[in-house]
């Protein structure tokens, strides 16, 4: 993974090319800075430790893991006894 300023992506990245990697995570999600040590979880196939301080689409802070889907997408995943599981769930946050 290569540092692109406001995502990481693939070492052979490129936009627009069928023949090149389209895979990449951005840094900030849900309004928040994701350190490369997390990214570096997130893509060996492990799930981060609870994180705080995401931000909703209506303002308010949140938790939860990251992890990759099936489709290489990061996406939240929650504890089952937080009241925005139905909302967040599954919700594709990658660039």
């Amino acid at each position: 993974m290569l540092d692109k300023g406001k995502f990481y992506g693939c070492s052979n990245y490129k936009k627009d090319s069928s023949s090149s990697c389209d895979f990449t995570i951005s840094k900030t999600i849900a309004k928040k800075t994701v350190s490369t040590e997390l990214i570096k979880e997130i893509i060996s196939g492990q799930e981060t430790k609870v994180i705080s301080g995401f931000k909703g689409k209506t303002g308010k802070n949140f938790s939860a893991k990251l992890k990759l889907n099936q489709e290489n997408k990061v996406v939240f995943v929650f504890q089952n006894n937080d009241p925005k599981v139905k909302k967040h769930k599954g919700k594709s946050i990658t660039k």
